[in-house]
């Protein structure tokens, strides 16, 4: 299973020892490059792969209770239930592809 990010669109800075980092480009960062070895070892395994990054990318339904915060500032960055049926779908998926 591909990681989503729950912080995707948050443009929330943090400062610390003069360093300031933009919170969502920072998790994109990271759960991308986690993608990428998830991806590749799917690939070079020939495992099959549960893409829920790109589920909910692509979704336009609210997806994750911090999408209905003001500037996805929200310490419940779960799924929704939307979401939580996305992963679902996601997994049925997998589960019947050959």
């Amino acid at each position: 299973m591909t990681l989503y990010n729950p912080y995707r669109n948050m443009d929330y800075e943090i400062s610390a020892g003069g360093i300031t980092v933009n919170i969502g480009q920072y998790a994109e960062e990271k759960i991308s490059q986690a993608n990428t070895i998830i991806r590749t070892v799917c690939k070079e395994k020939n495992i099959v792969l549960a893409d829920c990054y790109e589920a909910f990318v692509s979704s336009n339904d609210i997806v994750l209770n911090n999408q209905n915060a003001e500037n996805y500032i929200d310490p419940d960055d779960h799924p929704t239930a939307v979401g939580q049926q996305l992963i679902a779908d996601v997994f049925i998926e997998a589960l019947f592809t050959k």
